[in-house]
């Protein structure tokens, strides 16, 4: 049975029976000593005529010793418990059989512990005894040492320490106080149960371990998922390492329609994200975002972040995002995704393009007035957001975020950047003050938290693009100095005339800079004769395209401190754009 097999318990888990003197048929063992988060576990094949019986075992080794555990007894147990505690019961008897990646495992004479991924996103810990023969208690708790759920084979019952209606636990117990705490209609966050996920995907030649989805995945969007991840052929079309993060793109054939999909995955090879969309098409066909097995994410930063960035999709009606969606890493993953489906096969000077932004040295600019205290003894800087200004009684200008911007966006607690590239400072004058900032764009709080949206969400506009582009002008003008002709007029208009939803032109950290490079290759092919927009990719400056095609506006959660990388003293001008 290979890891890409869709798993249920009943179907394919074979038993021991625990009656004494029942004869067993003897298959090679398995020693879960050797499991960890890093190896994806195979189940050993089980003829299929063996299938449902419960007299077939399957062996767990427990230091040096196979010992059986009972399908019909995790089955009877399951139905006395909620579909949460099931599926913790479920998951932790694959582990014991190795169909489960596992890690800190330990061994004692009659039993053992170790932790595995419980689909809630985090990892559970799970105690087992045995009695040299067979399993006979088994039972899950969190990280505090509350039991979750557990099973005991020595009078085949099972114990519920849960409130539910199928239960007659105490109400007073671990489970049933979880379950009030939770609500009445509380159910595990990813609605595909676990069990029914392949263990790991199989990509560009390597295996990745496949975790538990972050949150809930609406019902009509699983299949996609699930055809996404066992998909084959998977017609890989790019992989790239970027910050960290490891991006492939593949075509697959699902439902008799070819479907772009992007595979993220960390260091340690877990699939941290996925997003499918149809070929050629702006229709996006899934996103998830999963949580890596047995690790724990920088509480420090990210948890604070992702709540301030919550709080502004909530409240900010330009997102235009349902309650369901609360995370730009979600929706940068999902727009990433849906510009490469529509813009695949890239052509070869828009290769080159795209090769040298991403080579470039961009930064983040802020920009402030020399009188604001935001220096540290250090020599770095310190930038908060309106809202934490307010809450230490901090002096600001007020003037410089309209009721507007606030009621409407919901960005009051964001700290906010330009971009440029370049190794000078580009920009010359601002509304926001006389001292301007750079800090590279490789800092761990644009990376990790930071979110650029390709034009200011309030408005939705670009910059004018009236005798912006050298290429344009020269190729509709026989001399720079004539007026523009009526043709040249046409795809200023037509640039002038984008419009921009804000959550569709947004981008998580590690997406920026392919996002906007993306969306340049996008606007070009769509608004500028063919010609006109190969010679604007070859020639004209990419800080130029960047500032100019867009007004790209980088969002930082509540503070931001860092070294600068340097500083320019430009003109202070109310009227300027920022």
């Amino acid at each position: 049975m290979q890891g890409g097999n869709l798993f249920a318990l009943n179907d394919h888990l074979p038993g021991i029976s625990l009656r004494p003197g029942k004869p067993t048929l003897m298959i090679p063992s398995l020693n879960i000593s050797h499991l960890s988060a890093a190896s994806t576990s195979l189940a050993i094949p089980v003829d299929e005529k063996h299938a449902d019986n419960d007299a077939v075992p399957t062996f767990v080794r427990s230091q040096g010793r196979a010992v059986g555990i009972s399908n019909r007894w995790v089955s009877a147990g399951k139905g006395r418990f909620s579909p949460d505690q099931g599926l913790m019961l479920e998951k932790a008897a694959r582990a014991l059989v190795a169909q489960e990646p596992i890690m800190r495992q330990t061994q004692q004479p009659n039993g053992g512990t170790f932790e595995f991924a419980a689909g809630l996103g985090s990892a559970h810990h799970a105690v087992y005894e045995h009695d040299g023969q067979n399993i006979t208690k088994l039972a899950v708790r969190d990280r505090g040492g509350k039991t979750l759920v557990e099973i005991d084979a020595r009078d085949l019952s099972a114990q519920s320490l849960g409130k539910h209606p199928r239960s007659s636990s105490s109400p007073d117990s671990d489970v049933a106080q979880n379950s009030r705490s939770r609500g009445a209609q509380a159910s595990d966050p990813a609605s595909i149960h676990e069990s029914r996920l392949p263990l790991s995907v199989h990509v560009a030649g390597q295996q990745f371990h496949v975790g538990p989805l972050r949150k809930r995945l609406d019902p009509e969007l699983q299949p996609n998922l699930l055809q996404a991840l066992l998909a084959e052929p998977k017609t890989v079309v790019s992989d790239n390492l970027h910050q960290g993060y490891r991006a492939i793109s593949f075509i697959a054939n699902i439902d008799n329609a070819n479907q772009f999909i992007t595979f993220e995955m960390d260091r340690q090879g877990n699939l941290r994200g996925a997003a499918g969309a149809v070929m050629g098409s702006h229709q996006p066909t899934f996103t998830v975002l999963l949580n890596p097995l047995n690790t724990f994410t920088d509480k420090f930063r990210e948890v604070p972040a992702l709540k301030s960035q919550a709080a502004m999709l909530a409240a900010g009606p330009v997102w235009g995002q349902d309650e369901r969606v609360s995370n730009f890493k979600e929706i940068s993953l999902r727009n990433i995704n849906e510009v490469k489906a529509t813009l695949w096969p890239l052509e070869q000077h828009e290769r080159a393009f795209m090769s040298k932004l991403l080579s470039q040295p961009f930064f983040a600019t802020h920009v402030t007035t020399h009188d604001v205290p935001i220096d540290r003894p250090d020599g770095s800087v310190s930038l908060f957001s309106r809202v934490k200004l307010q809450e230490r009684n901090i002096s600001f200008k007020e003037m410089h975020s309209t009721g507007e911007d606030i009621s409407e966006v919901g960005g009051d607690d964001q700290v906010y950047f330009s971009l440029e590239s370049g190794h000078e400072p580009q920009k010359g004058r601002s509304r926001f003050g006389d001292r301007m900032m750079r800090f590279d764009l490789n800092h761990p709080a644009f990376v990790k938290t930071g979110v650029m949206t390709l034009v200011d969400p309030f408005l939705g506009l670009p910059p004018s693009a009236y005798e912006r582009f050298d290429a344009i002008m020269n190729h509709f003008r026989t001399d720079p100095d004539d007026d523009p002709s009526e043709q040249e007029e046409a795809v200023v208009e037509r640039l002038n005339n984008r419009f921009f939803s804000a959550d569709e032109s947004a981008f998580h950290g590690p997406h920026i800079l392919e996002g906007i490079g993306l969306h340049i290759v996008s606007t070009l092919r769509e608004y500028v004769p063919p010609q006109v927009a190969k010679t604007m990719l070859y020639n004209e400056d990419i800080n130029s395209l960047v500032n100019g095609l867009f007004r790209p506006q980088i969002m930082v959660p509540r503070h931001f401190f860092a070294q600068l990388h340097d500083q320019a003293e430009i003109h202070y001008d109310s009227t300027a754009l920022p």
